[in-house]
Formats: structure tokens, C-alpha cells, sequence
């Protein structure tokens, strides 16, 4: 198994315009693993767990603390979902939601 910053330097990837993560509770370590490359990288998407009860999804707020200290900001959530099961609770159970790297960002007058 090789980290993304290493396959992307054996295929000659310099630059990421969307990362899509979706590794089933390793997403963290993937991110991980694509730390020299964060600067390289526009956009990263995962699937998050939005509520305490989800024990499936890596943490909305672990993927924000992470991405934010690597200079990105949530852009969109997309694909909301409600959790529902064995009569469930009527919370957002998961969300894919987006993070924009704040350099493409004009962050001029914004305090």
C-alpha cells in the first residue's frame, strides 16, 4: 500500500483539483497520507458522520479540525442524510461535505 503523495510523485501528479475520499473509517490516515501535497490540492470531499450516534463515519468536526489546520475551508455540504434506524432519531446521520483550499480563496478585507 503506498500514501497518495506517493503514488501521485510515481505518476507525475503535481496537482489535485478534487480529492474524493471515501475509505470506510481511514479517511483521516488517508489525508494523512497526502500531506505534502495539500497545498497541490483545490478541493477535498468525504463522507462524514454528523452526529455523536454515528459510530460508521469518521467525525464531521475531526475532518474540519484537520483540513482547517492544513489551510482549507468548508465550502459546501452536499448529500445530507437523516438517521432514521429501527425508528430512529430524526438527526443528520452523514454528509459529504467539501473543503476548499484558502488559497484560492481572495481572503483580502475579510477579518
Amino acid at each position: 500500500m503506498k500514501t497518495g503523495a506517493k503514488f501521485c510523485e510515481k505518476a507525475s501528479i503535481n496537482q489535485i483539483s478534487l480529492l474524493k475520499i471515501d475509505a470506510e473509517g481511514f479517511d483521516l490516515k488517508v489525508i494523512d497520507g497526502f500531506q505534502p501535497l495539500m497545498g497541490d490540492i483545490d478541493f477535498i470531499k468525504v463522507e462524514a458522520g454528523m452526529n455523536k450516534y454515528n459510530t460508521t463515519h469518521k467525525s464531521f468536526w475531526d475532518f474540519y479540525d484537520q483540513l482547517t489546520k492544513n489551510g482549507f475551508m468548508l465550502f459546501h455540504i452536499f448529500e445530507q442524510r437523516l438517521e432514521f434506524k429501527l425508528g430512529g432519531r430524526p438527526v443528520l446521520r452523514r454528509a459529504n461535505p467539501v473543503f476548499i483550499n484558502a488559497r484560492l480563496l481572495d481572503m483580502e478585507g475579510i477579518s
